[in-house]
């Protein structure tokens, strides 16, 4: 039996003895000489003469033992113990002896009291429905205990209170190699392109992105192998759905994707919002398209033309583009999501007039400026109303998903930051732009900190605010973030939800790599990893290039990796560089490096074209 053993909480006094017995209950002889200070017998045979104690006897394994009891207490002691027990006496003479002790199983408790195992588990039960009792397996013993509740609450308390001391601060740069393997850029991986894709968007879910990025940028990152069509089957087969969020990013449209059913816990509370205010605000056309679809669950162009009698391809095009951008309506096809985000850019064309002789030139260009746009909206109309998509308002239930509880919707969205962040602050709500409500996910993250799923304290140097993190992405982050040996070039945008770096963690980094780090995040700006650490930043799709204190050779395949991702995807189909560490490329040190590499001298830059990549860019191998 545990409880006021220690040196300075024993019984000094015959006072003190009596307190002891009224708080703890019934004590042997060998359990008060444990308690107490010596003197001991005589205050016992004291309060026994005043009338504040009493022997009790327990039967004990078939032997009878003598314990002293405080006079107000003995009679409720041999109520329990009696063979008709009085069941309140059982639940008071149990809730004593847990109060004062540690984890104990029933069997422990059967040894010290001889009550029938009926009452005994219906007083536990009793005060487990009453939260002034837990169960489980608190020791390493495989055996069901109970714990008193405030017990329980100050061994939580302490034993957080000791891990939040032992946290120290990791380096902004370590957070940022844990980020690359926890989203899995860092590394190789033995799942297929298919599953690398599916858990890539888990974690991604509800974030908003430029529509062109996803399969630019965000995916190519984290899937080696990654192609849009892989994407466009996986929304085909309603494995995810892709939804326009409100608010425009560097002037493209974002949107997110979401898995049918989740969209309501993940999705950005605006646009969550939205969904559900319906079509507001918009023209009697697009009402028309947007009630009409909602009234048929799943329709494709060609139906809602046959059902809205005279509705024009062209108006319904101009409607499904504004319902789809106001996030009230989603499509089974990612190429669709695509050229609604393209056809944000069209304007309508005046008609052109000829003000004369003068001006016939420029009426002339007017009307040839006028049929490329036409030809241009018929295209884009084409795709929008692809008769192999099917449109859906997003206001259903199989893609909104169930209303949840506060507590409910904030244990999901706990989580689903700490796999996107792995520390979670507010600043993570306010990066991924999702207007989340802070203080519920504070809450649910402190009772995942009391359950041992989260840790609290202040884990990353220079992030503010209250920090949590999983317990295992905290190990990693305490590993040496540089990946000894793996020099394999790592590319990502700046404005990448991997990428954690601002000005001011660049600020406050230890670590000198993370001079390069000391930038305005922009799409265009893009930053080369190499064994966990940053080696080069480039900026404006490659036209200035900066590079850290790496060896030649890593420079080289840093070079090499980053020529394949901006040649793929810039609208250029080139790489120019015409600025390298400050001074022209052409004069700097590197031109030798990049003439070897494929680049050609075109004064004042150096040029390498997509279509003339030699095998050695092209395989990433000398």
């Amino acid at each position: 039996m545990a409880g006021r053993t220690a040196v300075g909480m024993r019984a000094r006094t015959e006072t003190e003895l009596a307190q002891l017995l009224s708080e703890i209950g019934d004590l042997s002889y060998d359990e008060i000489a444990e308690r107490s200070e010596d003197g001991w017998e005589g205050w016992i045979t004291d309060l026994e003469s005043q009338g504040r104690a009493e022997r009790v006897e327990f039967e004990v394994d078939g032997s009878n033992e003598s314990r002293w009891i405080a006079a107000s207490l003995a009679e409720e002691y041999r109520q329990a113990i009696a063979d008709l027990c009085d069941y309140g006496a059982v639940r008071r003479v149990v809730a004593r002896y847990l109060a004062c002790n540690g984890p104990v199983s029933v069997g422990v408790l059967q040894a010290r009291y001889p009550i029938a195992s009926e009452p005994l588990r219906d007083a536990l039960d009793e005060m487990l429905a009453d939260s002034q009792a837990a169960k489980g397996y608190f020791r390493d013993e495989g055996v069901e205990e109970w714990l008193d509740l405030s017990t329980l609450v100050r061994i939580q308390e302490r034993t957080l209170s000791i891990l939040r001391s032992e946290v120290r601060p990791s380096d902004p740069l370590r957070y940022q190699a844990a980020m690359l393997r926890l989203h899995r850029i860092a590394g190789a991986t033995d799942d297929t392109e298919r599953d690398a894709t599916v858990d890539a968007l888990d974690v991604l879910q509800g974030v908003s992105i430029p529509v062109q990025r996803w399969a630019r940028d965000v995916l190519p990152a984290r899937v080696d192998g990654f192609k849009s069509v892989d994407l466009d089957r996986m929304v085909r087969d309603g494995e995810f759905a892709w939804v326009f969020c409100q608010g425009e990013s560097e002037g493209a449209r974002s949107v997110a994707l979401v898995r049918a059913g989740d969209a309501r816990a993940y999705l950005p509370s605006s646009t969550v919002e939205s969904i559900l205010a319906g079509a507001e605000g918009v023209t009697a056309e697009t009402e028309r398209v947007y009630e009409f679809i909602v009234s048929e669950g799943v329709v494709d162009s060609e139906t809602i033309l046959a059902g809205l009698p005279g509705m024009t391809p062209s108006e319904l095009a101009t409607a499904i583009r504004d319902l789809a951008l106001a996030g009230l309506i989603t499509g089974d096809s990612w190429r669709a999501a695509m050229a609604i985000s393209n056809s944000t850019a069209m304007r309508g064309v005046s008609p052109a007039t000829d003000g004369g002789p003068r001006n016939r030139s420029r009426h002339f260009r007017s009307r040839s400026g006028a049929r490329r746009q036409f030809a241009h909206r018929f295209r884009e109309a084409q795709n929008v109303l692809a008769p192999s998509v099917n449109w859906s308002a997003t206001s259903r239930f199989s893609f909104l998903g169930p209303e949840l509880g506060e507590a409910q919707l904030a244990d999901k969205r706990a989580e689903a930051l700490l796999r996107r962040h792995g520390v979670v602050t507010r600043r993570a709500i306010e990066i991924d732009q999702l207007g989340w409500d802070w203080r519920s996910i504070y809450n649910a993250l402190n009772l995942m900190e009391l359950r041992g799923v989260v840790r609290r304290g202040y884990f990353v140097n220079g992030l503010p605010g209250v920090q949590f993190a999983g317990v295992e992405f905290v190990d990693t982050m305490r590993s040496d973030g540089r990946l000894d040996g793996d020099t394999v070039p790592l590319i990502v945008t700046a404005t990448d939800p991997v990428y954690i770096f601002d000005r001011r963690l660049a600020s406050v980094s230890n670590e000198a790599e993370s001079g390069l780090l000391d930038f305005s995040r922009n799409s265009s700006t893009r930053v080369v990893f190499a064994g966990g650490v940053p080696v080069m930043v480039a900026y404006s799709n490659g036209a200035r290039i900066m590079t850290g204190d790496a060896s030649d050779a890593v420079i080289e395949e840093g070079i090499r990796a980053l020529v394949r991702v901006i040649a793929q995807t810039s609208t250029t189909r080139r790489v120019v560089i015409g600025e390298w560490n400050g001074e022209p490329v052409i004069a700097s040190s590197a031109a030798e490096m990049l003439s070897r590499v494929g680049f050609r001298r075109d004064y004042p830059n150096m040029v390498i074209d997509a279509l003339n990549l030699p095998n050695t860019v092209i395989s990433g191998q000398d």
